[in-house]
Formats: C-alpha cells, sequence, structure tokens
C-alpha cells in the first residue's frame, strides 16, 4: 500500500512538457564581402605619388600624377622618365640636356641652362684691332678722294694789262740828290725851267748807266 502511495507521488512529482522550458539559440552565418572604395585625387602641378609627396618640378609642364612621368625636362635638366631629378653633365645644356657646348663653345659651357660660353679674351681683341684698321683704312680713303677733289678743280686766271707808259720813280731822278737850300737860292721864276734842265739830265743819265753819287 505504502509502496503504491510512493509510486504515485513519484510520478505526480515529475514535471510535465508544460512546465520545461526549452531554450534554442539559432546562429545566423552571413557572407559580407568588403570592397575598397578607389577615391581619385587630383595631385597639385608639378606633384605626384600616393599622397602628392613627390616633385617633379624640373619637368617642363606636369608630370604624371601616378608615375611622374612627363615629356620634356626643363633646360639644364635630363631623364624624362624619372621626373627630371638629373642635372646635366659636364659639357651638356638645354632642355634635356640635349646641347652639346663643346659644338657651340670649343670647351665647357658656364652654366646648362643656355650654354653661355665663357668668354675669349683674344677673340675680343682681334675684333677691336680690326675695328680700328677698318675705320684708319676708311678715313685714309676718304682723305685721299677729298684730296684728289681739290686738284682736280679748275683755276682761271683774269689778268688786267694796264696799257698806260711805265713811270720812272722819282727816286732815280738826280735832283732829289741836291740839297734842298740849293733850289731854295734859285728865283722861283726859273725854278720851274731849272727842274726840266735837271729831269733831262737825270733820263739821260739813266740811260747811260749812271747814279746820282757820281754826278754829285
Amino acid at each position: 500500500m505504502c509502496s503504491l502511495f510512493f509510486v504515485l507521488f513519484l510520478v505526480s512529482c515529475q514535471p510535465t512538457a508544460a512546465d520545461v522550458s526549452t531554450t534554442t539559440t539559432i546562429t545566423i552565418t552571413t557572407n559580407i564581402v568588403t570592397q575598397p572604395i578607389k577615391v581619385t585625387m587630383v595631385c597639385p602641378p608639378y606633384t605626384w605619388g600616393t599622397n602628392c609627396d613627390q616633385s617633379c618640378i624640373n619637368c617642363s609642364d606636369h608630370c604624371d600624377q601616378d608615375l611622374g612621368i612627363c615629356k620634356h625636362c626643363k633646360p639644364g635638366h635630363k631623364y624624362p622618365f624619372s621626373s627630371c631629378t638629373q642635372e646635366c653633365d659636364t659639357y651638356e645644356f638645354g632642355r634635356d640636356c640635349e646641347g652639346r657646348c663643346l659644338r657651340k663653345c670649343g670647351t665647357d659651357c658656364l652654366e646648362r641652362k643656355q650654354g653661355i660660353c665663357p668668354v675669349n679674351i683674344w677673340y675680343y681683341t682681334f675684333i677691336f684691332v680690326m675695328g680700328l684698321f677698318m675705320l684708319t683704312a676708311l678715313r685714309i680713303i676718304f682723305d685721299l678722294h677729298r684730296v684728289g677733289k681739290v686738284k682736280s678743280i679748275k683755276v682761271k686766271w683774269k689778268v688786267k694789262v694796264d696799257q698806260g707808259k711805265p713811270v720812272k720813280p722819282a727816286l732815280l731822278s738826280p735832283v732829289f740828290f741836291q740839297r734842298p737850300s740849293e733850289l731854295d737860292k734859285k728865283p722861283s721864276t726859273g725854278r720851274k725851267q731849272h727842274l726840266l734842265e735837271e729831269l733831262n739830265a737825270g733820263k739821260k743819265f739813266s740811260s747811260l748807266g749812271g747814279t746820282g753819287d757820281s754826278l754829285a
């Protein structure tokens, strides 16, 4: 009796299906593929690289912002495929370092951009001397030409002949060799006649080649 009661008690004490709570964990797995978002960045002029931190300032124009390649380099630099980072070597100048100093100057250039040649003092001295020689030669030719023109001028002389009889100087007359006191002593009325006689005597004497001192 007692055992039957115990069995019934156990049966009555067992939990029912309503009293049992069941917890179910559901795991959901999703396949999410992460794709990178490509952002295009425009670099400032003469820069390139991922962060635009590389320089191509020596390129003649803007370089490729991914590779840093440009078409040509500025004068004084070369290698456009490497952003023109290399300067011209000795005896080189110009864009992409294509110029040759030996061909232009006969020696190395003073600078690499324009290829300026060193000053040749002997060359400029020769030019200066030749310039002076040419100026001197032109001056001589001009002077000779001017003298030739002067010599070629025709000079015409216009001569006027006096048709009158020549008058002999009064100094040849012996009357002037006489003393004035002797002339004053003679009468004034016969002075004219006396002078005429003296002049005639002087003409005859001069024709004979005499002098006034011999008469005195």
